[in-house]
């Protein structure tokens, strides 16, 4: 399998793609109120769009594994994917209709987010691990397991059997839980399939809210981020690395029984939406490039940093030049 180019895909990723509407206003109205729009962009979305879109910028070949529409929006979104350099394989177009999330977020983009899916047999729902085959990874170093997948049984499955693939072919496993509930409480069914997931995977990457609510310890439990990462290396064992993004603080990494804190740059936020996924693909870009932890994690807050400064996650996903000049600005 490879690209028009010729390149081979050194990153798959699967997840849930689906299409970014994301609206700035001014401020949330009150029940029942109206708020002027500032503006409205329409993109491809979700974690997994954001990975896949971020490594290819960075100059690593991805493949998507997850499904799409061949309706109007998921051919806008299956043409931008093959403009970042993405591989799509046919085996993940669908006549179902491509999946739609509204995003909103107050204060132009660096306040709240509020955010409404409308997915009822979408294309991205009817993923399961019959699609999923060992020649789509073939040639990959590195696989991102999109958490949002544990949402439910069969998208479970997928990742799972994507997971299984890429280590009986000495892949790499990066994932990220993503969790999309409501409050701090992880219902019982989506943490045991969120647990199958990670169990399957070498490098856990997720927030600092993210952790607290997998290992039950809130921010006023007065465990520090340190103890968080203990907590979740004691839990899921298998795991060789969890990374910790705390976003303007910057993020903490703990590997065998260590760990570090690097902090974030500084720069003027426009919006932070992507932040986490672009973070991500940086992450993975560091470990294909042989990178050691702290320059990794300096790469990729660059690649978060760069990011927060534009509008939109997909369109603010910076190149590799754009990363590079940032980080010389910076020594």
């Amino acid at each position: 399998m490879g690209l028009p180019n010729g390149e081979t895909p050194v990153v798959a990723a699967i997840g849930v793609p689906i299409v970014d509407m994301v609206g700035y206003l001014e401020e949330f109205p009150k029940r029942g109120g109206h708020s002027p729009g500032l503006a409205l962009d329409v993109a491809p979305g979700g974690p997994v769009i954001n990975l896949v879109a971020g490594v290819s910028r960075l100059g690593h070949p991805s493949i998507l594994l997850g499904k799409m529409g061949k309706d109007p929006l998921g051919k806008f979104m299956y043409d931008a994917l093959v403009g970042d350099g993405v591989m799509v394989p046919g085996e993940m177009l669908s006549n179902s209709p491509t999946g739609v999330v509204l995003v909103l977020y107050d204060h132009g983009g660096a306040g709240e987010m509020r955010s409404f899916s409308f997915r009822e047999g979408s294309a991205d729902s009817t993923l399961g691990p019959a699609d999923i085959g060992p020649q789509m990874l073939k040639g990959v170093k590195a696989l991102f397991i999109d958490g949002i997948l544990a949402l439910d049984e069969q998208l479970t499955q997928a990742g799972v059997a994507a997971a299984r693939i890429a280590v009986a072919q000495g892949i790499r496993v990066f994932c990220d839980p993503n969790l999309r509930i409501p409050g701090d409480e992880l219902p019982g069914p989506i943490r045991g399939r969120m647990n199958r997931l990670m169990e399957l995977s070498h490098e856990v990457l997720l927030n600092e809210g993210e952790a607290r609510i997998l290992t039950e310890c809130p921010a006023d439990s007065g465990h520090g981020v340190e103890q968080v990462g203990a907590l979740l290396r004691e839990r899921i064992p298998s795991v060789e690395r969890w990374v910790i993004k705390q976003g303007a603080k910057g993020c903490y990494v703990y590997s065998h029984g260590e760990g570090f804190t690097h902090r974030a740059f500084t720069v003027e936020v426009s919006d932070t939406s992507g932040a986490g996924d672009s973070f991500n693909a940086g992450w993975i870009a560091g470990f294909l490039e042989g990178t050691d932890q702290i320059q990794t994690a300096r790469f990729a807050s660059a690649v978060a940093a760069l990011t927060v400064t534009g509008k939109g996650a997909w369109r603010s996903l910076p190149d590799r030049k754009q990363v590079e000049a940032f980080l010389e600005e910076r020594r």
